[in-house]
Parts: C-alpha cells; sequence; structure tokens
C-alpha cells in the first residue's frame, strides 16, 4: 500500500494500498534714500520668491480636476493557494503641474478586512514588494506615499499600487470588507498635511469553502509477508498514517477503495483469492467514517462534520487500515488505492 499525491487536487490525497545687498544709498545721510534702498531691496527679494514659488509646483484642491481609485475588490481568495493579489489604480488630472503624493489613510493598524467577528490581514504596497502605502499616521509620512506629482503643466498622472492579502490565512468563508480606509492626496510642497484630494475606498475578498490536504506522515502503508501468515490477512495488524488539513469551513470526510489486486494479475484459483480486502478507518475531529472493501461502491462518507462552526487550521486526519480475512491469498504483489477526501461541499 502507498501514496499517490495529485496536487491538482489540493483537498484529496491517494493513500496507494505509493513594495547683493541691496541697493546702495545714493547718499547714504539721506533718510529718505535709505528708505529708497530698503524698498530697492524688498523688491529684489519678491523678485526672487515668486519665481521660486512657481517652479515648485504647488497645487491646491482648485487645481486637481479629477482623483480617482478603482476598485479594491480582490475577488475570490484561497488560503491554500498563493498570496491574493490585486492591482488598484490610482489616477490624478491636474490644470497646472502640480507636486502631489498619495497614501492610504486607515484608522488603526494593521490593516484588517472583516466578516462579522473574523478578520482577514491584507496590506497596500509597492507593486512587487518594497514601500507600503498604507498607514494610521496623518499626515502621512513621505515613506508611505507614492508619487502623484504632474510635470509639464496641465495632464494626468496614474501610479499603480498592490494590495496583497497573505497567504495560509484560514479563516471563516464569507466576504470580508474594510470600510474604514481613505486615499489622501497631498501637495508635495510646504508640507505633507496639506490635503488636495480625498477618496474613500473599500477593500474587499471573498473566501470560498475550501480545504487543503497536506502529505500524509506514512505515504506507503504496506504489510509483509510475515503479517500474512499461512496465506491469510491478519486482521488484528492495523497500521496508520496521518494527514495535516485545514478547512475554512466545516467539512465531512471521505474514504473511497476497493480490494487490492495482485500485479501483475493472477488468474483465480479454486480454494484461493487473488485480491485483498481491507478496512479503512477514518477520522478527522468530530468526523468519521468507516471503509469496506467488501461492499459496493466501496465508498464512506462521515456522517457530521469535522466541527460544529468555523475553521480549521492544521487540523489532524487519522486513518487506520488493517486487511481482512478470506481465503488463503495465492502468491503475488498485493496493491491498490485509498482515496481520502475533505469536502464542506459533500
Amino acid at each position: 500500500m502507498g501514496h499517490e499525491l495529485n496536487r491538482n487536487s489540493p483537498n484529496r490525497l491517494f493513500l496507494q494500498l505509493m513594495a547683493e545687498r541691496g541697493a546702495k544709498p545714493e547718499r547714504p545721510s539721506a533718510r529718505g534714500t535709505r528708505w529708497h534702498g530698503a524698498f530697492a531691496m524688498l523688491a529684489l527679494l519678491l523678485a526672487v520668491v515668486i519665481p521660486t514659488r512657481a517652479s515648485a509646483q504647488f497645487c491646491g484642491a482648485g487645481n486637481i480636476v479629477a482623483f480617482s481609485v478603482s476598485s479594491m475588490n480582490a475577488g475570490t481568495y484561497n488560503p491554500g493557494g498563493s498570496a491574493g493579489s490585486l492591482l488598484v489604480t490610482l489616477s490624478v488630472t491636474t490644470n497646472q503641474s502640480c507636486s502631489l503624493r498619495a497614501s492610504f489613510i486607515r484608522t488603526s493598524m494593521p490593516p484588517v478586512m472583516a466578516s462579522g467577528a473574523n478578520s482577514l490581514a491584507y496590506t497596500v504596497r509597492q507593486n512587487g514588494g518594497g514601500a507600503t502605502y498604507i498607514t494610521s499616521t496623518s499626515p502621512a509620512p513621505a515613506a508611505n506615499t507614492v508619487t502623484m506629482s504632474v510635470t509639464g503643466g496641465a495632464g494626468t498622472r496614474t501610479q499603480q499600487v498592490e494590495m496583497l492579502i497573505p497567504a495560509n490565512q484560514w479563516v471563516s468563508d464569507g466576504t470580508y470588507s474594510d470600510a474604514a480606509v481613505e486615499v489622501r492626496l497631498y501637495s508635495s510642497i510646504l508640507s505633507f498635511g496639506f490635503v488636495v484630494a480625498t477618496r474613500v475606498v473599500t477593500p474587499q475578498a471573498t473566501v470560498p469553502r475550501v480545504c487543503r490536504l497536506d502529505p500524509p506522515s506514512s505515504p506507503v502503508i504496506s504489510f509483509v509477508p510475515a503479517e500474512i501468515p499461512n496465506a491469510l490477512p491478519n486482521p488484528a495488524i492495523v497500521k496508520s498514517t496521518t494527514l495535516s488539513a485545514s478547512c475554512t469551513s466545516p467539512t465531512f470526510l471521505r474514504l473511497t477503495g476497493s480490494a487490492l489486486t495482485a500485479t501483475p494479475a493472477i488468474p483465480p484459483a479454486s480454494g484461493f483469492d487473488n485480491f485483498i480486502n481491507y478496512r479503512a478507518v477514518g477520522s478527522f475531529g468530530a468526523a468519521s467514517t468507516t471503509l469496506v472493501t467488501t461492499t459496493t461502491p466501496a465508498t464512506s462518507v462521515s456522517s457530521t462534520r469535522n466541527v460544529a462552526s468555523g475553521p480549521t487550521t492544521s487540523g489532524t486526519v487519522n486513518v487506520d487500515v488493517n486487511l481482512l480475512t478470506g481465503q488463503p491469498v495465492s502468491a503475488g504483489s498485493y496493491s491498490g488505492v485509498l482515496t481520502v477526501t475533505i469536502d464542506p461541499t459533500l
């Protein structure tokens, strides 16, 4: 007996039974000339300051023609797969050149989406990893902002950031959302505290009813000749294996299999069996079932789910197998496949 892992079926495993100074006064003794020099100096200073502000590309709310953030609905998140990822597009249109930055401001950290009392962690970061663009600090620190500057006069600037939901969050199935986030667009000149536009966004994701089974502790369940004395299987000898399992919802346990057969095939012979039946007992929390290959079809499903409610993280599925006695078994090598399935939808 052994194990055969099908990676295309994450909730099913097979056991094979194998991111310059002012103008000089014209006459120093002339009081009026001094004032004239002072005013000349003031005019010179103003001539310097005004162009500097213009080149700094300062903008106010009146310079923002449009500001948008695309949907933050990440769709279906499967905790048994890779991390959930969604590219979010920020776009701003201005009526002049503007130095701008944006950040996602949340009322508290770390950021989570909620479904009732359950929570699902996520973040907003530089696409592909690096800077984090979500914070509870306002005005946002420069390190938590993404550049949205528009140069060369009026125009539009777009940037993409990544909404990331880390993998392996075995939470209850359902729809998760976060209503505590606002995207703020700041002027990069004078102070980050100068907000020129805001947009309320709602990060969302849906967790389906799914399970995952990890490889078994013993991928091969073998019975040696000594455990089949006089060609008769000994039912008292029990072999076991365990599998780690996680689910987003209460689940049923199913065992499927058939009698062990010889390889190569052995023709029937009077008084001898060319197959070996077995019993398999599986348990997963409160779910348990027994499969006996003498029955048809050789499938058994638990009558109850493993838990009454909620998710399961790294639970244990136990499987015990013993051979059943029949007629003496013809000499040969026998094998079969026992399929262990956990599925909330059974």
